[in-house]
């Protein structure tokens, strides 16, 4: 739904999988296919969660794959040990398998409350040509462009940058509101910023305003933004 931390969101195996436990065996890994232009991440013999000790069971091994070539995105799933879900949690009813739009409005679920086969793909083609407009303004970068840590002086005025850009593929013709904090180690507000880009922004485009502020104490600090 709109407005939602599913915004924009991957769901290969929403579900209770976990990292965690003594002799976990899950694995992740990110690979950067340069030759075919693909982002691959891989899950490797992930278990479920459980109440039960070790607080893990079964193995589940998948890949999400995004290709820059075609727009497309796609699910493999090498296997999955769902009877052993179903043996120690005792529940299907909280695993979701699908994609949702930048603006939550629109997604597309393939599978609810169970999981695919052995072997098995999903794919998500871009369509040609695209039926729906999207509005979509995000802060692209903060800081600088790789998103970096910077050190500066206490007392030291900072200017904080923020891009922010229209990667929708339709206008957007009104006024952009965007929001700023910057949060200290323990993440409480330290202060806000608030500034508008006058009559929107078109599909594509991007531009960069900033913030000032002065630290007067020594610490380490995070600043995040968002758009309205």
């Amino acid at each position: 739904m709109p407005g939602g931390p599913s915004d924009n969101y991957l769901a290969p195996l929403m579900t209770d999988l976990t990292f965690s436990g003594v002799g976990n065996p899950a694995k992740v890994y990110y690979h950067l296919d340069v030759p075919n232009d693909r982002f691959i991440i891989s899950y490797i013999d992930v278990p479920w969660w459980s109440p039960n000790a070790p607080d893990y069971v079964g193995i589940n091994s998948f890949q999400v794959i995004l290709s820059n070539a075609d727009s497309s995105i796609t699910y493999q799933y090498k296997d999955s040990d769902f009877a052993s879900f179903l043996d120690n949690a005792g529940c299907a009813s909280d695993v979701v398998i699908g994609i949702e739009g930048p603006t939550g409005s629109n997604g597309l679920q393939v599978l609810l409350d169970t999981v695919p086969p052995s072997a098995y793909a999903i794919k998500f083609t871009y369509p040609s040509p695209v039926l729906i407009q999207i509005t979509d303004v995000t802060p692209e970068w903060n800081a600088n462009l790789g998103n970096k840590g910077e050190f500066y002086y206490m007392n030291q005025q900072i200017d904080l940058a923020v891009n922010v850009k229209s990667v929708g593929n339709a206008d957007a013709t009104t006024d952009i509101v965007v929001n700023g904090i910057i949060e200290d180690s323990a993440a409480a507000s330290v202060i806000t910023f608030q500034a508008t880009i006058t009559g929107g922004l078109p599909a594509g485009t991007d531009t960069t305003i900033w913030f000032q502020w002065t630290a007067t104490e020594t610490g380490q600090y995070g600043f995040r933004t968002a758009t309205v």
